[in-house]
């Protein structure tokens, strides 16, 4: 230590790692590069550059958290586990050609549990881009309770925002969501065109409007006349309704899960769906 240069060559990447690798184990702490040259430099006098210290942070990330490929392989092991220690959890992986990750879905045991029981039937959702080195995108689909808070529902890592990815996970969520009959006109009065009228008249804007869908969809089949009226208009149609549908307009809630995640979307997938398990355990 009494010849000190800058940069000092024996202060190797892998060194440092082992030195700070602890600094990251709190996912929501913020540690730069700027900060280990500080700290570097306080503790032991010497400076490392930049370019050491961005390496020595990713390795020490690593050494915490796993590596982004290894966490991929490790994946399929993870999620059986997940699903043998929580009862009732759900989690599909699905694959390319390649046998290579494309798409995952999660949902823990408790969370069906009360959705099913307790939760408003609507359902928000919303995407994330993850900064890990494999990137991708993380969707969450949220629910809210009768209090007016925040319940996560469903999590899925797919590669992007397309119409492929998001069909696939809606077709996941709906197998825990399932469709309610009561409320399904399909159900009881099965024609495809009754369903598309129904659903005209209830987004029309004007009264007018809803009038006119109301008697071509009256004019179907007897019987829908009666079944319709059986609740009152204000309850299912924008025309007639004067407040705020279900009073969930946006998708402020799903955004708001999001953002709580934001300073562990850096991590590998592993990683990350062990962060997502850890805050649902404790909230509930």
């Amino acid at each position: 230590m009494s010849v000190r240069h800058r940069d000092h060559r024996h202060a190797s990447y892998m060194i440092i790692e082992n030195h700070i690798a602890p600094k990251y184990e709190d996912v929501n702490r913020v540690y730069r590069p700027r900060d280990i040259i500080n700290d570097i430099r306080r503790e032991f006098g010497i400076t490392v550059s930049y370019t050491k210290a961005y390496m020595a942070k990713n390795f020490a990330c690593g050494l915490i958290h796993g590596k982004p490929r290894e966490s991929y392989a490790k994946l399929p092991t993870y999620c059986h586990v997940l699903e043998m220690q929580n009862p009732g959890t759900l989690t599909f992986i699905h694959t390319n050609d390649d046998r290579r990750f494309k798409y995952l879905f999660m949902v823990l045991g408790p969370t069906i549990h009360g959705f099913i029981n307790s939760m408003r039937k609507v359902i928000s959702v919303d995407g994330a881009f993850l900064t890990s080195r494999m990137k991708g995108t993380l969707l969450v689909a949220t629910s809210q309770d009768a209090n007016f808070q925040i319940f996560p529902l469903a999590w899925g890592v797919v590669d992007s925002e397309n119409d492929e990815s998001w069909t696939w996970f809606v077709q996941k969520l709906r197998l825990i969501t399932g469709d309610t009959d009561d409320l399904n006109l399909k159900t009881n009065f099965p024609r495809c065109d009754v369903a598309t009228l129904f659903r005209a008249a209830s987004e029309a804007y004007t009264v007018t409007e809803f009038e006119s869908y109301m008697a071509a969809l009256c004019s179907k089949k007897e019987g829908i006349k009666e079944y319709v009226l059986e609740e009152d208009f204000q309850c299912w149609a924008r025309a007639h309704f004067t407040g705020i549908r279900y009073n969930i307009m946006t998708t402020n809630n799903a955004e708001s899960i999001n953002g709580l995640l934001k300073s562990a979307q850096e991590l590998p997938i592993v990683g990350l769906l062990e962060y997502i398990r850890g805050i649902l355990q404790r909230w509930f």
